[in-house]
C-alpha cells in the first residue's frame, strides 16, 4: 500500500509539474513569437528607411550632375567655347562621376538589404533556440524530479501510518 500511495503522489506531482511546465513553455513560445514579430517589423521599417534614403541620395546625385553640366555649359558659353571638345570632356567627366556615385550607392543599398535579411534570420534562429531550450527544460525537470517526488510521497505515507 505505501508503494501505491507514493506512486499516486509522485504521479500527481509529476502531472502537476508537467502542466505547469507546459503552461510556462506555451507562454514563453508566445512571448518569443511576439519578440520575433516585433523584431521583424523593426527590420522592415529600417529596410524601408534605407530604401527611401537611397532614393533620396540617388535624386541628389542626379541633381548635382545636372547642376555640374549646367555650370560647365554656362562657363563654356560665356567663354565662347560651347561646342568645344573641352565641354564634351567635362560632360563625360560629370557623367562618369554620376555613374560611379550611383554604383556605390546601389552597392551600399544592396549590402544594407543583406544585413536586414541576416538580422531577420538571426531573430528567427533565436526564437527557435529558445523554443528548443524550453522543451529541453521541461524534459530535464521531469527526469530530475521524478525520484524526489516519489521520495516525498513515500515519506508522507510513512508519517501518516
Amino acid at each position: 500500500m505505501p508503494f501505491a500511495t507514493a506512486t499516486i503522489i509522485s504521479a500527481s506531482a509529476a502531472i502537476a509539474g508537467l502542466g505547469l511546465s507546459a503552461k510556462s513553455y506555451s507562454d514563453q513560445k508566445e512571448a518569443n513569437q511576439q519578440v520575433t514579430e516585433a523584431s521583424q517589423r523593426a527590420e522592415a521599417i529600417r529596410a524601408e528607411q534605407a530604401r527611401v534614403n537611397a532614393l533620396r541620395e540617388q535624386r541628389k546625385i542626379f541633381q548635382d550632375a545636372q547642376r555640374a553640366r549646367a555650370y560647365a555649359n554656362s562657363t563654356a558659353a560665356t567663354q565662347g567655347a560651347s561646342s568645344s571638345s573641352g565641354v564634351e570632356g567635362a560632360f563625360a567627366t560629370i557623367a562618369g562621376a554620376q555613374g560611379a556615385q550611383s554604383a556605390t550607392l546601389s552597392e551600399n543599398y544592396g549590402l544594407g538589404q543583406q544585413t536586414f535579411e541576416a538580422n531577420t534570420s538571426l531573430t528567427d534562429a533565436r526564437s527557435d533556440l529558445s523554443t528548443a531550450q524550453g522543451l529541453g527544460d521541461i524534459g530535464k525537470t521531469l527526469f530530475s524530479s521524478s525520484e524526489k517526488i516519489g521520495a516525498v510521497g513515500s515519506t508522507l505515507y510513512n508519517k501518516v501510518k
